[in-house]
C-alpha cells in the first residue's frame, strides 16, 4: 500500500498524524487535516483497514483513492 504524506507550509515544526476509518471522506476530514497543515506541521494520514461493511462500504484502497483524489 501507498503512503501518503502532505508537507506543511514551513510555519512550524513537528507531525500531525490522523488514524481513522474515513468512511467516506468528506471536507470535515480536510478542514481538520488543513488545519494542521496551516500550523507548519507536516501531515501523516493513516487508513484503518477494515472488513467491507454496511457501515464500512470502501476498502482501505478505495479509501486512500478517495483521500489522494
Amino acid at each position: 500500500m501507498q503512503n501518503i504524506l502532505a508537507k506543511g507550509n514551513g510555519k512550524g515544526n513537528g507531525w500531525a498524524m490522523f488514524i481513522g476509518r474515513w468512511q467516506p471522506w468528506h471536507e470535515g476530514h480536510r478542514w481538520l487535516i488543513d488545519q494542521q497543515l496551516n500550523q507548519g506541521k507536516k501531515v501523516c494520514i493513516a487508513i484503518r483497514d477494515m472488513e467491507t461493511d454496511e457501515k464500512n462500504p470502501y476498502s482501505a484502497i478505495q479509501v486512500m483513492m478517495n483521500i489522494t483524489n
